[in-house]
């Protein structure tokens, strides 16, 4: 449980310029690196919370592998 609170921490905090980057570079339809990035953290955060998910609150039997490396 406190590897989700720290990636959520990491996520919003740490990508926070990421995230605005992206949204300022779509507002223009100019894209860049910010887009790339925030796609990338995106993806693994939500990944994460998917694996979560299934391997501690979800009844199956299967194990996924989280991106909470540490």
């Amino acid at each position: 449980m406190s590897r989700l609170i720290l990636a959520k921490i990491l996520f919003f905090y740490g990508g926070k310029p990421f995230l605005i980057g992206e949204k300022d570079e779509l507002g223009v339809e100019k894209t860049s690196t910010m887009i790339l990035v925030a796609l990338g953290i995106s993806v693994a955060y939500i990944y994460s919370l998917y694996a979560f998910y299934i391997n501690n609150i979800s009844s199956t039997t299967d194990y996924t592998m989280a991106l909470f490396w540490g």
